[in-house]
């Protein structure tokens, strides 16, 4: 083989990722930075403008596929990893390389090979990769082993047989699943100090399909070859319920290793409906204990789910407001409104009385207004926070005594959770009713005095005549 040649190359265009190392500089810090997790993005033509002023991890999404680098045998295309690879050094944020064995986007002169010189030219294409890159922090090493392996056969939800190597990798084996091992057994070999990851997609969707997925990576921990699970989370594969992606991310934990989200997006061509998934998928992952970070599929118009409107930014280069809740989200700034508050009002208050002000914190200031959801109460809530009676409204303890208001924040990020605001309205009867204070004595034998009984009399009609 033309090993040489190989190296040749690489040491010709070593120039260029010289270059392109100092070809992005971070411009303010990432939203993540300083989190323990990191929030990545994919490396693609559309999706680099300002990268590192949002992401803090990087993925190249094709360009460091087998078939983007050699896609005719012994000449290599560089340039594009280059650049991914570059951006992370810049910045110093973690690289994650995807990906060294597929089904999928491999170079389709290796099928026609006899199963030695397959091999041989896998092991090529893995040092290749060492020698260029000296510090990859994360390396796909297989993906979709379930869906898409390179058995020849047409992958899931595929028309076209994938490549046609895996016998070379020792097919199924004994453990059903030999050439994945040795793909690892390789990859752990050329590339020592990197975190090795499997990567699959479905699984957090399909409990069968985790289960076996966590069959393998069981293969792999028993013989130290792997050191975190990858899983995909597209659009399309995490409409589920909630409470089945969380026993599915709870069965991958169980294997004892770190668990990172490798490919993210999430539909919505229309702000509310993209904002409301977010909020029901992203903490999903995000605050779970064994995901230790978690790379998006593209941001910006030209992603690869484009039509579906997965893209943060949208096409007049405006941050969505599910992009202003992430932001939100990851550093704890979603405003929140105090729970169990609780007011008074007399029930003889007048129109546009006040009732209180609501106690929130917002330390970023971006609630614009607050509502009370589905009211039907005599009452108001401006955008200040301030509850008052409603220019109509009126009150009367004896049919009603006490308010419950759902109540929420508005702003750019959408609305805050609802929470339950009580207002108890004071009866004024019990305000003005005398209390009975006993009369001296007098020669009379202690009665109380005329004067007393009348006065009580007139008080008594009085509160009766209101009452009716």
């Amino acid at each position: 083989m033309l090993k040489n040649i190989k190296k040749t190359l690489g040491l010709v265009s070593a120039s260029c990722l010289l270059l392109a190392l100092n070809a992005n500089a971070l411009s303010k810090p990432p939203i993540a930075e300083g989190n323990a997790k990191f929030l990545g993005n994919v490396y693609a033509g559309a999706q680099v403008q300002d990268f590192a002023d949002y992401w803090n991890q990087v993925t190249p999404e094709n360009a460091g596929k087998w078939g983007s680098v050699e896609r005719t045998r012994d000449v290599m295309n560089w340039n594009e990893l280059d650049k991914a690879y570059a951006l992370a050094v810049n910045n110093d944020i973690p690289f994650k390389l995807h990906v060294l064995i597929w089904g999928n986007q491999q170079p389709g002169w290796m099928d026609t090979l006899p199963k030695d010189e397959q091999l041989a030219e896998i092991e090529e294409w893995f040092a290749a990769l060492a020698n260029r890159y000296s510090d990859i922090d994360f390396i796909e090493v297989v993906n979709e082993p379930l869906n898409a392996p390179p058995n020849g056969d047409n992958p899931r939800f595929s028309s076209s047989p994938a490549a046609n190597y895996s016998e070379a990798l020792g097919g199924d084996g004994t453990t059903g699943y030999d050439w994945i091992i040795k793909s690892f057994e390789l990859a752990r070999h050329y590339f020592p100090d990197s975190n090795l990851l499997i990567n699959e997609y479905g699984i957090i969707n399909e409990t069968n399909l985790t289960k076996e997925y966590v069959k393998i990576v069981n293969l792999l921990k028993e013989r130290d070859l792997i050191d975190s699970v990858g899983f995909q989370a597209h659009a399309f594969s995490t409409t589920g319920a909630s409470s089945n992606l969380k026993n599915n991310l709870d069965l991958l934990a169980a294997t004892g290793l770190d668990i990172y989200v490798t490919e993210l997006d999430i539909d919505g061509t229309d702000d509310a409906v993209q904002l409301a998934s977010y909020k029901r998928l992203f903490p999903i992952f995000w605050d779970h204990s064994a995901v230790k970070g978690i790379t998006l599929w593209g941001w910006r118009p030209g992603l690869w789910r484009d039509a579906e409107g997965a893209y943060l930014i949208d096409k007049s280069g405006n941050e969505r407001p599910a992009l202003l809740w992430l932001k939100s989200y990851i550093n704890d700034d979603i405003p929140t409104i105090n729970a169990d508050q609780m007011f008074t009002i007399k029930e003889d208050a007048a129109a546009l009385a006040s009732v209180g002000q609501l106690s929130f914190t917002d330390t970023t200031n971006v609630i614009t207004g607050f509502t009370i959801n589905n009211n039907t109460s005599p009452f108001v809530i401006d955008d200040e926070g301030n509850i008052t009676l409603s220019s109509t409204g009126s009150l009367d303890y004896e049919s009603t005594s006490s308010y419950t208001l759902s109540v929420s924040a508005m702003g750019d990020f959408g609305s805050t959770l609802a929470v339950t605001v009580t207002v108890n309205i004071i009866d004024i009867t019990e305000a003005v009713t005398p209390e009975l204070e006993p009369e001296s004595s007098s020669s009379s034998g202690g009665s109380m005095s005329w004067s007393l009984l009348l006065s009580l009399f007139l008080t008594r009609l009085v509160i009766t005549k209101r009452k009716a």
